[in-house]
């Protein structure tokens, strides 16, 4: 524009000169615009690497002990809500190497281990494991070598229980039936698959709605089971078993619930493989796995903001959500308390006398 305004001759004696020239010299000064605010974000991205490079070198000169999970931290949090993975120029491996990725797994793993499975319950029944399990379940739930065992005295605590949802999710089981009857009014699922399971309760609230359907429980410390369950089929398989099996005989299940689970993914929380989209990549293996149209019901935090608890949990705001699923699902609906919504704008308003982390609605997602 500016060329080809040098290039119209001025009139001379005529106010204001030649009109065509003054539009085409205002129109090169518009162009300028976004070449200007693309200035701005790449100074600000660079002013923001400029803060995160100042901050491992404060740390440094602390000399503290965790000094590189702090570091992993910063890292993995600038990497998962400030970028888009779409950028050019942005390679993970610049903010997060191998060697670092292997720590964090470690480290994880450690925690899960020696701290995690041996915290005491204490007087009012909380604990961790209080997102996984009653505290009478707790009470005959153990471990080995970080993988559950699934015993007779288990199954027979969580029939006993007035309610099978895990006391850090007061109706997570009754919202999940919600859920089961809304999705599958007119048939029922004959193979079920359930990701991240430390205790079997929503294998068993499954097995309430549909005591026939088939479940295959799918975990990263895949449990032991020790009771032949004589009137309910369950398989158990670990992440590297299930991959063989679909390799041999392709997508498997007709739905699947991932609840609270998602979220761990790609944290290293429970010694599994360090990953800053581990999450997104777990729910696009499970879309392979689900037969077309197939169900996920999945449940992770969901508040007004992205945000990462490392070493624990992400919470997932308007960007990380949609980013989580939208690929290969369509959202039909949600459930919380009891009730099915169809009004995404509100899902990410926590609700009252809870923290972030435990409002996760279940959401209903159709495989496209």
């Amino acid at each position: 524009f500016f060329v080809v305004a040098r290039m119209v001759p001025r009139q001379k004696g005529v106010r204001g000169g030649n009109r065509l020239r003054n539009v085409l010299t205002r129109a090169h000064a518009v162009t300028l615009i976004p070449w200007f605010l693309v200035f701005v974000v790449w100074l600000q991205s660079r002013a923001e690497i400029k803060v995160l490079r100042a901050e491992v070198k404060d740390l440094r000169k602390a000399n503290s002990s965790s000094y590189e999970l702090q570091v992993c931290q910063r890292r993995l949090s600038f990497i998962t809500t400030r970028f888009r993975p779409d950028w050019h120029g942005l390679s993970q491996n610049r903010f997060l190497s191998h060697e670092m990725k292997w720590r964090m797994t470690n480290y994880g793993k450690s925690l899960w281990q020696n701290r995690t499975l041996q915290a005491p319950i204490s007087g009012n029944g909380r604990t961790y494991l209080s997102q996984v399990a009653s505290r009478a379940v707790l009470r005959v739930l153990h471990f080995e070598n970080g993988r559950p065992i699934w015993s007779q005295q288990v199954f027979e605590a969580m029939q006993r229980a007035p309610t099978l949802s895990c006391p850090d999710y007061p109706h997570s089981a009754e919202d999940l039936k919600v859920a089961f009857a809304y999705a599958f009014s007119h048939n029922s699922p004959q193979e079920f698959a359930v990701f991240s399971s430390i205790s079997p309760w929503a294998e068993m609230t499954i097995w309430q709605v549909f005591p026939k359907t088939q479940i295959t429980t799918v975990e990263f410390n895949p449990p032991i089971l020790t009771h032949n369950l004589s009137s309910h089929k369950l398989r158990i398989f670990s992440h590297a078993q299930i991959v063989d099996e679909y390799a041999q005989k392709g997508p498997l299940f007709d739905a699947a619930v991932a609840f609270s689970g998602i979220e761990h993914d790609g944290l290293g929380r429970y010694g599994d493989p360090v990953d800053p989209d581990g999450d997104i990549a777990a729910v696009h293996e499970i879309a392979l796995l689900l037969k077309p149209n197939g169900i996920l019901f999945l449940a992770v935090p969901v508040v007004e903001y992205d945000d990462i608890a490392y070493i624990y949990h992400r919470l997932y705001g308007p960007n990380r959500l949609l980013r989580l699923f939208s690929v290969d699902f369509d959202l039909i609906a949600r459930v919380w308390d009891g009730q099915i919504i169809f009004d995404l704008q509100s899902i990410y308003h926590t609700p009252p006398n809870i923290d972030d982390w435990q409002h996760q609605p279940v959401l209903i997602l159709r495989k496209k």
